[in-house]
């Protein structure tokens, strides 16, 4: 009997077909193409079209049982499960109509292949919305003397990716009043601001509270200005401690430390409940940031990073704050060193701290510091992991109160790294996110407002250069500017980044 080969090149697998034998079948081959859709940046109201083919290169009938998307997801799909005859393609249009600034999905394509039953091709778009931010938020103009009153600034920005649209604000309250603005409806394209004069005038000793609705095509609707201010008779002294900024920075790396001691449940319920106001500073500043909480032994970030991509950042900040604790429960420098070093290329907290970043540690505790070795020592070690480190602290002040003990060892380590301390006692948390978030994003200044009216002739000055000796500035360095209540320097005389400045006087009797 003759044997007949044939040898098959070019085709994976090779094969060898003998003289009256049958062609063994491969069955049903699925090929997807592309397996990855981006529809690009779409404005809010446009939808977008893109389109994936999925070809059987088998010689069996392909079978194609579901075509999944995530309903919710903003992502459409115009094809119906069906046969494939062998060679033929099946085209599956995809639409995208914006629901959140960024959106991720997978297209899911099950099948009789039964090397690739299911196939997923991941799908993502950018939606352009106007969003409307206000800085600040709260508008917290302090106390004022009852009859005196006071003009402050409010900024509006559209942070968003398609012009916004501001229709008339709707002041609610007492105590204010909106004396300067740009005329209504406003129109501000992405990155452009504009300023609202706002009066604060008491007329007793009392607290006062008003909100400034303003209603755009933001998808939010209305955008709220909480304005808060305190009628109340002057104190005999006054001591203001300032912080000088050292940004403005594009890229800012934030992260907690939360003591979780059971005595400190209340403080974190305020945290979660106020955290907005961080974010929408540094939405209105900063174009990149990371947000982390750690509260383990190890420093892993709890639940990952917040960045501005999140959906729900308020969300995922409190149930960061609810993570788990360790043995260096009270340890805060611990746990903030072990963070940083987790930021590495291995570790938990890859890509955490960025080189060209500034990087701020946010220790928040009711107990005082309870690491092993010194200040000098921890910070030190701190800073060769993260050379643009500040720390801050919110914990218990020098004398402590009812609810915290002093937090001595965070005073040092705020003032050897040049961040800012706040007293937990207070239990502020609108005016601390305001504050950190200040520190982070504005560039050095050279002028300090005072919250009361100095008598000019009690005035005292002093100046502290951070790691350095107080240097008392003398009157041809600074001035006070009536006009504006502010003690001004002068770009010559200006204090250097991250130096403390206490400004002491005694208030005048009049509102001046």
């Amino acid at each position: 009997m003759a044997l007949f080969v044939l040898l098959m090149t070019g085709c994976s697998p090779d094969y060898v077909l003998q003289k009256g034998a049958t062609p063994e079948l491969s069955g049903p081959e699925i090929q997807v193409e592309p397996l990855a859709v981006d529809f690009g940046a779409i404005a809010v109201g446009q939808l977008g079209a893109s389109r994936v083919e999925i070809l059987n290169t088998g010689d069996a009938n392909l079978e194609i049982s579901s075509l999944e998307l995530d309903p919710d997801s903003g992502f459409t799909l115009t094809a119906a499960p069906g046969l494939i005859a062998p060679g033929a393609t099946l085209e599956v249009l995809l639409s995208f109509q914006p629901g959140a600034r960024r959106s991720n999905d997978l297209l899911r394509i099950s099948s009789n292949d039964a090397d690739e039953p299911l196939v997923e091709v991941a799908v993502t778009g950018i939606g352009l919305f106007p969003v409307l931010a206000i800085d600040p938020n709260p508008y917290h103009v302090g106390s004022l003397q009852p009859g005196c009153d006071d003009v402050g600034v409010a900024t509006l920005k559209n942070i968003g990716g398609a012009d916004l649209v501001v229709d008339n604000p709707v002041l609610i309250g007492d105590g204010f009043e909106l004396v300067a603005s740009p005329t209504f409806p406003l129109t501000l394209p992405p990155s452009q601001t504009a300023t609202l004069s706002l009066r604060f005038g008491p007329e007793e000793e009392s607290a006062y509270s008003a909100e400034l609705w303003l209603t755009s095509n933001d998808p939010a609707g209305v955008t709220t200005l909480s304005l808060l201010g305190e009628g109340e008779a002057p104190p005999a002294e006054v001591e203001e401690t300032f912080r000088q900024p050292d940004g403005p920075w594009d890229q800012v790396d934030l992260i907690f430390y939360v003591d979780q001691s059971s005595s400190m449940l209340d403080d974190e319920s305020l945290m979660r409940s106020n955290f907005d106001v961080l974010m929408s500073n540094l939405d209105f500043f900063v174009a990149d940031y990371q947000v982390a909480v750690a509260t383990d032994d190890n420093g892993c970030a709890n639940n990952g990073f917040i960045t501005p991509e999140t959906d729900d950042p308020v969300g995922e900040f409190g149930e960061a704050l609810a993570g788990p604790s360790g043995y260096f429960t009270e340890a805060g420098f611990a746990v903030l060193a072990n963070a940083l070093r987790a930021s590495g290329s291995r570790g938990c907290n890859t890509g955490l701290v960025r080189p060209d970043a500034k990087t701020m540690g946010v220790l928040v505790s009711d107990e005082e510091e309870q690491s092993d070795d010194g200040v000098d020592t921890w910070m030190d070690t701190m800073i060769m992991l993260a050379p643009n480190l500040t720390v801050s602290a919110v914990a218990g002040p020098t004398s402590g109160c009812s609810t915290a003990d002093a937090g001595k060892r965070y005073m040092e380590a705020v003032n050897y790294t040049g961040g800012i301390f706040l007293s937990i006692c207070e239990r502020d948390w609108s005016r601390y996110f305001q504050a950190l978030g200040e520190l982070s994003t504005a560039a050095p200044t050279d002028r300090f407002p005072l919250s009361w009216v100095p008598d000019p002739d009690t005035l005292e000055v002093t100046v502290t250069p951070l790691r350095g000796d107080a240097e008392a500035q003398g009157s041809d360095r600074w001035t006070w500017e009536e006009s504006t209540n502010e003690v001004v320097f002068g770009t010559e005389f200006m204090p250097p980044p991250r130096a403390e400045i206490l400004i002491e006087y005694r208030p005048a009797a009049s509102c001046g």
